[in-house]
């Protein structure tokens, strides 16, 4: 069993150590994820979220941003961690409705566990179903978008960095794909948003040869 689990590959966020702590027994990949907090395989993926955050996120609007973009994947999950939901600054049936409103006008499973622990339980099971089903990791979902706009952002996205409303900054800016990748770090950095460390990353998958 131990064999088998080392051989289970999970993509996570690097900032999400307190779940990690607990996945050490798995092949963990850490990066910067654009899009979710755990990539379980090419059609499965997670963000989690507190109580507290998930709260925060429903009275901004972005959680349904994140939900947009999590609908790149076949089977989106939102984690909601901890069991204090009567004691946050929000109405319960506004919590209520916003879990209604993921789960059917979305299409995401949004799952309630009680701590890091728990929800670590969760990913590795999932991560070990997926495994057994031979699917492999992937840092995006396989859902693939239809039309050319949706396209030339897509492929910006599997660039370091790069989420879905930079990619936007940069083709409004750059025109295409094509001006993008053939400018220099300088052009680069004249995008709001691109720094100098996330355009050298940027430029190395760029210029690196295969190997």
């Amino acid at each position: 069993m131990q064999r088998m689990l080392e051989e289970v590959e999970v993509v996570a966020d690097y900032r999400e150590r307190k779940v990690l702590e607990y996945l050490k027994d798995l092949k963990v990949k850490t990066r910067s994820l654009p899009v979710a907090d755990f990539i379980i395989s090419g059609r499965c993926a997670i963000e989690r979220k507190s109580v507290r955050d998930f709260a925060e996120s429903i009275k901004s609007g972005r959680i349904f941003k994140q939900a947009e973009e999590l609908k790149q994947f076949e089977r989106p999950i939102i984690v909601i961690e901890g069991s204090n939901f009567y004691d946050i600054p929000l109405h319960p049936n506004a919590v209520m409705g916003a879990i209604a409103s993921l789960i059917l006008d979305f299409g995401i499973v949004v799952i309630n566990t009680s701590d890091a622990g728990e929800t670590a339980a969760l990913i590795r099971a999932l991560a070990i179903r997926e495994k057994k089903e031979r699917r492999e990791v992937a840092l995006r979902g396989k859902k693939k978008p239809k039309g050319l706009k949706q396209l030339q952002e897509y492929f910006l996205e599997g660039l370091p960095h790069i989420g879905p409303k930079l990619a936007k900054r940069i083709l409004n800016h750059f025109k295409s794909v094509k001006n993008f990748i053939n400018a220099s770090e300088s052009q680069m950095k004249r995008v709001e948003g691109l720094g100098e460390k996330k355009v050298r990353d940027i430029k190395r998958v760029i210029d690196s040869e295969y190997k």
